[in-house]
């Protein structure tokens, strides 16, 4: 159902940019974690994140409002519930995803919202002349801030998508792109005979190893580098591709999807793991995302059921069928024609 704003409501939204730098600056300068170590004191927090007194007591104003903190006598505070979100080394932290979303890079683009709507290309390659991959190549700690978001709503969407289907007939998966393997390791986490192959670029792959070298994946993953618009590895029998294909225009798309064609054997799945956006109301979140591949990607969408099948068909697949999950990430199961 469509959101119904009061007035007074539509103001708040337009002050959205306020909140979301006041949340990153508390995030920044990891004012939560200064807090919870005992630092209480504006004096010694200020001290701590090299602020401005002043202004910072300004700010912390604004967080007590908002719920984050309270104030206690002569300038002290404590933290509320809710703020330990913002801890790096909460089991549910937010703190990369928040760091991503106020970063100097993402919030420059949707600064730029007008000239996709105006033009239809990203505002993201109109700001910093290259794609976000490219970037995150050599801007390391954008890059950690992007795939620790990943990690943390991967892990949410896997729970989700092995609940949904069933794969215990499937011996060896290959998971493109699969980033930190979150969704590879809770696949692995359901039996003890199934292997995985972890399939990303090289300083993916890197912190990826460091991960589950002790874990009790290790001797069951196999890692390898490289990038899916060259070849993508052989003898799996399920490959999966969740969130890939809506980074990319159908061209590029339609080039992976290739890939895996000419990859994979006769016999193997594909199972492409993404929003599957329709003609009627969608969930907000579903098509603020795919305002958010506009700005972000070039060509980047979310697609209906209809622009899947008929990709899939020019890379001679069947869209075979469309499993539904808890979260809004959908299974499209895909066989080779």
């Amino acid at each position: 159902m469509p959101i119904i704003l009061s007035c007074n409501e539509l103001v708040q939204m337009a002050m959205g940019h306020w909140y979301a730098q006041i949340i990153y600056v508390t995030a920044r300068l990891q004012i939560v974690e200064i807090i919870a170590q005992g630092k209480t004191s504006l004096e010694e927090i200020a001290l701590a994140t090299k602020t401005d007194k002043k202004a910072l007591y300004r700010l912390f104003r604004v967080l007590v409002n908002l719920g984050l903190l309270n104030e206690l006598e002569n300038a002290h505070f404590q933290l509320n519930s809710i703020a330990d979100y913002l801890k790096k080394d909460h089991p549910q932290s937010i703190w990369a995803t928040v760091m991503m979303m106020g970063n100097p890079e993402r919030y420059q683009a949707w600064g730029e919202l007008l000239y996709s709507i105006q033009t239809g290309n990203s505002a993201f390659e109109h700001c910093f002349e290259e794609n976000m991959f490219d970037y995150l190549a050599h801007n390391p700690e954008s890059a950690y801030f992007y795939q620790q978001t990943m990690k943390r709503f991967s892990g949410i969407e896997a729970k989700a998508i092995t609940k949904a289907y069933d794969f215990s007939s499937f011996d060896l998966f290959v998971d493109i792109g699969g980033g930190y393997g979150e969704l590879l390791t809770q696949l692995l986490s359901l039996t003890k005979h199934q292997r995985g192959i972890l399939f990303d670029k090289s300083y993916v792959i890197e912190k990826a190893k460091n991960l589950y070298e002790q874990s009790q994946f290790k001797d069951r993953l196999q890692y390898i580098e490289g990038s899916f618009f060259e070849a993508i590895p052989s003898h799996g029998d399920a490959y999966f591709l969740k969130n890939i294909l809506h980074d990319w225009n159908d061209n590029k798309a339609l080039e992976i999807l290739q890939n895996c064609y000419n990859g994979m054997p006769n016999h193997a799945s594909l199972f492409i793991l993404e929003d599957v956006i329709d003609s009627g109301l969608n969930d907000i979140s579903t098509t603020l995302l795919d305002l958010n591949m506009l700005i972000i990607y070039q060509g980047g969408k979310e697609r209906s059921q209809q622009e899947f099948e008929e990709l899939l068909a020019k890379a001679n697949f069947n869209l075979d069928q469309i499993i539904t999950t808890e979260d809004n990430i959908c299974i499209l199961k895909c066989y080779k024609n």
